[in-house]
């Protein structure tokens, strides 16, 4: 397996990738996600032509304005709303782009429809990647809204800003070649980033334990708590609580 037996990890690794999708059955159903929004977008089309394509002009004006000059923006980059908007912004911008193109390669080019999807299969796996991070952000801030403890939902809301920053952060480029943040947003993130990654730091631990693994799966030599009498044992001795270095 690559990992040392002594560890735990090649029999956890074993018994948890029969729930594991793999990386052809991913690309598989992000096609499908990518295939169900454009069902949903082209319904627009059936009834009146004529109010679909003002619809789809009206949605092209829109997102000129809002990566022009003239945009003005109050929220910081960094508030989940302002991510929300974005992550709204990217998925509309990338659907609207890939169904022209699509259209373009079959009606214009003479494509073949299976040729033109494959040509456009960077751009439909994109689409459905954001379409997933901002269900997931929007399930994710409702989780912790929920969330009846205090002091838990604190933490959470740590964890959900983490991830909403990393978002946009990790995928900065694509927003400053589309004019949507700004070079100065792009630091202010950065900072923001490694800002929430040390203040979830002092919480990853009690993270991780809230999940309830046995003892046995994580006392083991990698996860730095030894054994004096049974230095290859999984597990602590009767009694004993293990200490992590960490």
């Amino acid at each position: 397996m690559g990992y040392m037996e002594e560890n735990r990890l090649p029999s956890l690794i074993k018994d948890s990738n029969i729930f594991v999708t793999f990386e052809g059955d991913n690309m598989v159903m992000l096609q499908q996600v990518t295939k169900e929004l454009l069902t949903q977008y082209s319904k627009q089309f059936e009834s009146s032509r004529v109010s679909a394509f003002l619809s789809t002009m009206s949605g092209n004006v829109m997102s000129s304005l809002k990566t022009s000059k003239l945009a003005v923006t109050f929220a910081p980059v960094q508030s989940t709303s302002f991510i929300r908007k974005a992550l709204a912004f990217k998925e509309d911008k990338l659907l609207r782009d890939l169904a022209a193109r699509l259209l373009d390669k079959i009606s214009n080019k003479g494509d073949a429809p299976f040729d033109a999807w494959n040509s456009c299969l960077d751009h439909s796996t994109t689409l459905a990647m954001c379409h997933i991070q901002r269900v997931t952000l929007e399930q994710f801030v409702l989780a912790v809204e929920k969330c009846p403890e205090r002091e838990d939902r604190a933490v959470l809301h740590k964890f959900c800003k983490l991830y909403s920053i990393h978002l946009l952060y990790e995928d900065r480029a694509w927003y400053l070649e589309n004019n949507y943040i700004t070079a100065a947003m792009a630091k202010e993130l950065r900072v923001a980033h490694i800002k929430y990654c040390q203040e979830t730091r002092a919480h990853a631990l009690e993270v991780v334990e809230a999940f309830r693994h046995p003892a046995n799966c994580v006392h083991a030599p990698i996860a730095g708590i030894p054994n004096d009498r049974m230095p290859w044992a999984y597990c602590p001795e009767n009694g004993t609580v293990p200490v992590s270095k960490l």
